[in-house]
């Protein structure tokens, strides 16, 4: 953020680190960029700290008059309304992974900004100069932790809520500082002390904005090691890490296993049994309640755990066969596949049953299913 307010010389160790801020800033953002695979907002990030930067420096050289007013005046006014629309645009891609057109019209403020400063000469009066880029910086600002928590219901990282925190902060330390170049004495944020608002939140929106990537990252790795790729239902790696060991009595196990699945491969090819597989995962989801696990065990195989079911599990049984019985898997336009399945149901007797026994017991009823005739629910002994 470009500030310019009248300071005493002894607040240059300030001023170098809020640009040191800036700077670290930028090099986080290039640093993500470099390594991210994906669209998060890190470039347009970068290039708005880097924006600050420059202008910040014009701004504090024109302050100890080491260059002149008009060198240093209208630059750092453009470049610090050009940062802030490339920050907007670049939180917009960090918080969705995209950027809509229309988040593109704010490159159009800096425009607006030159003509309007051309026509008035605004630049020239240091407080309406400031109170203007700060003004805007507090829509802008505004603006981003909208974004950020509006979109918090689709991915609620606690990153994102850090980084609209940080940003909230400094959107009110520059209300106060818009108020105080207008003219409106301020009693919480003096002038002098925006400064250190904003080094705080500029280390902050870097330190978030990378904890968001790896946030994100770290949950696409978990997806990747506990959901099926094919699928989308959990594989079986993760069955056994949500399952107990020991079951309590009542507790169900159901193995069910796709009918003549080789014959479905070689006859209409593998592209429409992955469809099969995929549509049939789909089905038996959309059968089974919360806190029911279902998962891919391998192939064409799939299992359920339904704790404290009993009895009842049988009837599950039979509620996903016949969903999957009245599945129809479109082939072409003139072809479907009918699939049916096996199923095999295992009910812990006495608390403490071992899973890797129970499942060992409705693998012994799946192939009686199958060994009877296929499409139909066996229950284990």
């Amino acid at each position: 953020m470009v500030l310019g307010m009248d300071l005493p010389l002894d607040f240059a160790t300030v001023l170098s680190l809020y640009k040191t801020s800036l700077i670290v800033g930028t090099v986080c953002f290039l640093y993500l960029r470099a390594t991210s695979t994906g669209p998060d907002g890190s470039g347009f990030l970068a290039a708005a700290f880097f924006c600050h930067v420059i202008g910040s420096s014009l701004a504090s050289l024109g302050l100890f008059r080491r260059i002149s007013p008009e060198a240093s005046q209208l630059p750092s006014l453009l470049l610090g309304i050009l940062g802030l629309s490339l920050f907007w645009i670049g939180i917009c891609e960090l918080s969705t992974r995209r950027i809509e057109r229309r988040q593109y019209l704010i490159l159009m403020a800096p425009v607006i900004a030159l003509v309007a400063s051309d026509l008035t000469g605004l630049h020239r009066d240091q407080d309406m100069s400031m109170a203007t880029l700060d003004g805007f910086m507090v829509v802008v600002l505004t603006g981003s932790v909208i974004r950020l928590l509006l979109d918090r219901a689709a991915e609620p990282l606690l990153a994102r809520s850090l980084l609209a925190a940080v940003i909230t902060f400094q959107a009110i330390a520059l209300w106060f500082a818009t108020l105080s170049h207008l003219g409106r004495s301020t009693f919480f944020f003096a002038p002098e002390k925006i400064y250190y608002a904003s080094i705080v939140g500029n280390f902050g929106v870097a330190l978030y904005a990378v904890l968001i990537v790896r946030e994100r990252a770290e949950k696409a790795l978990q997806r990747i090691a506990h959901v099926d790729a094919l699928t989308g239902v959990s594989n079986r790696r993760h069955f056994f890490e949500v399952v107990p060991a020991r079951l309590r009595a009542g507790d169900a196990v159901i193995l069910l296993d796709v009918d003549h699945f080789k014959t479905i491969n070689d006859r209409f090819g593998h592209a429409t049994g992955d469809r099969v597989l995929t549509v049939i995962a789909g089905r038996m989801q959309a059968v089974l309640d919360d806190g029911q696990v279902l998962a891919r065990f391998g192939g064409e195989e799939f299992a359920v755990f339904a704790p404290g079911l009993g009895d009842r599990a049988t009837a599950l049984a039979e509620r996903l066969r016949s969903a999957i019985c009245a599945t129809a898997v479109p082939v072409d336009d003139e072809r479907e596949v009918n699939a049916t399945i096996s199923i095999g149901v295992a009910v812990a007797a006495v608390e403490g049953a071992l899973l890797e026994l129970l499942l060992g017991h409705a693998d012994r009823a799946l192939y009686q299913a199958k060994d009877q005739g296929r499409d139909q629910v066996r229950l284990a002994a």
